[in-house]
């Protein structure tokens, strides 16, 4: 009987260490791709696809192979970045928060940007939503 228990006991924490190796991280939706960058953009949802890492930005997005085709971004960083329609940091449209998550771009942003840079945009631009984070 004592083994029985013991066999069982053994079979549920196995169980549980199980469902702790296989579950997720809390952090689990920044990828290692990019890591120790301020900045990662992403040309498909979920930081997926071609990607480029950043410190301080670039002028112009088609060195990367990403005019036009960012869909994702994350920032580890403590400034906004600026997201420009126009190469050589011209025409401001948004500005992505400091620490901020984009798994999936807002609309109007999505496979828009053609440079980025670290630093407020001009007043003016607001702050490029993060999905599940209402803006006041």
């Amino acid at each position: 009987m004592l083994a029985r228990k013991a066999a069982a006991l053994l079979a549920t924490a196995a169980a549980v260490v199980v469902s702790v190796v296989v579950a997720p991280s809390a952090s689990a939706h920044v990828p290692n791709r990019c890591s120790g960058w301020r900045v990662g953009v992403f040309d498909l949802n979920n930081y997926a696809g071609q990607h480029a890492c950043f410190n301080s930005g670039s002028g112009d997005l088609r060195q990367f192979a990403l005019n036009n085709r960012i869909s994702s971004a994350w920032s580890h960083d403590t400034v906004p970045w600026c997201l420009y329609d126009d190469f050589s940091f011209r025409v401001p449209f948004s500005q992505m928060a400091p620490g901020g998550h984009y798994p999936v771009f807002a609309a109007f942003a999505t496979n828009r940007a053609s440079s980025i840079q670290r630093g407020a945009c001009p007043a003016g631009f607001g702050v490029l939503p993060e999905p599940g984070v209402s803006v006041s």
